[in-house]
């Protein structure tokens, strides 16, 4: 997936994933497992410094690590608990048709677009943040 269609990426699991992040403080601890199951990066492109990148991973027990660089109000690594039935829909909202129904909505919108003669133009910041979606066994999203 191109960088331009993280402004399409409206998924409500990468919302909720920095949501955790930026709420991570006052969560109890949990045991985290081998491999995270989902992995965000987010790094931040206008920002200096080696501590840039907010990290959130999720482990198949549910626990997720979450770490906030120097940056933040709450900066440090934290770690909070899932319940089953929100990890559940937390992989559910980010399943591979879910991801791939936002190619499918872009070239709809283009489609459309080129129908009505309108002309289509791509936007993409070369200061913008960088995100990074990894789900599984290290297949990266977007």
């Amino acid at each position: 997936m191109s960088p331009t269609h993280l402004r399409f990426l409206q998924i409500s699991a990468l919302k909720g994933l920095v949501l955790l992040a930026s709420s991570a403080a006052g969560f109890a601890a949990c045991e985290l497992t081998d491999t995270p199951q989902i992995s965000l990066s987010v790094t931040a492109a206008m920002v200096t410094g080696t501590d840039r990148t907010l990290r959130v991973q999720v482990f198949e027990n549910g626990c997720v690590a979450i770490h906030q660089p120097t940056f933040y109000r709450a900066a440090g690594d934290y770690r909070l608990a899932l319940a089953a039935s929100e990890l559940a829909a937390l992989k559910q909202s980010i399943s591979p048709a879910r991801v791939q129904q936002i190619d499918r909505n872009e070239r709809a919108l283009a489609s459309r677009a080129r129908a009505s003669g309108a002309r289509l133009e791509r936007f993409e910041g070369v200061d913008a943040d960088i995100y990074l979606l990894a789900v599984g066994a290290g297949g990266i999203i977007a």
